[in-house]
């Protein structure tokens, strides 16, 4: 059940702004009554209080940390709500990756990375459950799109290609935009600036496997196991 998966969550290590918008005490509560909601009323209510404080703070357009948290059980009410809890989960998504965190609150610790930013890990969770969204009609396609700009690239492998420049093979998720693109290469718990990421060969099929080439990256950095994200992402700030 949604309130089992929504209760199993350890709410307390979720990072916590210390900014008198955000309310996290509405959080379990909001997603429980959302996940049930079965009247427009019902849904409108329980999202407001999650936009009012409890993962975003949509007038003043701030993103908090327990967006990352509630992101796959927002996709969950996606799939298993009713259509006005459904409709309300998508536009707290289409926010949690649109709204600019909390300066020293705009990354998150999750399985795949220590200093993810919010919006990243998000969009990860979204572009996760591509189906599930794409059947929501045109602002499940429009959430779907805004997640595919939040790229990420998990490398693989590299090879050297001259001095400074690194081909990386590995997964991408999601689309990397025309060149020039800054990124933020991860590798354990240090972060390094590539200054320009290309695409050599893009994705063939669903796989995701491609190469990107960096440039302005020492080879000892870009390691497998390290993965990359835009550097505008985690520069995004309120």
């Amino acid at each position: 059940m949604l309130s089992d998966a929504i209760d199993a969550v350890d709410w307390s290590a979720v990072p916590a702004p210390p900014n008198p918008r955000y309310r996290p005490e509405v959080i379990v509560g909001s997603l429980k009554e959302l996940a049930t909601a079965t009247t427009l009323d019902q849904a409108a209510d329980a999202a407001s209080r999650l936009a009012g404080g409890g993962i975003v703070h949509d007038h003043s357009g701030m993103v908090f940390p327990s967006a990352s948290w509630a992101a796959p059980l927002l996709l969950d009410i996606v799939e298993q709500g009713h259509p006005h809890a459904r409709v309300a989960a998508v536009g707290l998504l289409d926010d949690a990756l649109c709204l600019h965190p909390a300066a020293d609150y705009n990354r998150v610790v999750t399985e795949h990375g220590m200093h993810v930013p919010i919006c990243c890990a998000v969009a990860r969770s979204v572009r996760s459950r591509r189906d599930i969204v794409l059947a929501q009609g045109h602002p499940g396609k429009r959430l779907l799109a805004e997640a595919r700009l939040h790229w990420r690239f998990d490398i693989e492998e590299t090879l050297p290609v001259s001095e400074g420049v690194v081909a990386a093979f590995g997964v991408l998720e999601g689309v990397l935009p025309s060149p020039p693109v800054e990124g933020e290469l991860h590798a354990g718990p240090s972060r390094f600036p590539v200054p320009a990421v290309e695409t050599e060969y893009p994705p063939a099929d669903d796989t995701g496997q491609a190469c990107l080439l960096l440039r302005g990256v020492p080879t000892e950095k870009a390691v497998p196991g390290s993965a990359l994200h835009p550097t505008a992402c985690g520069e995004r700030e309120h």
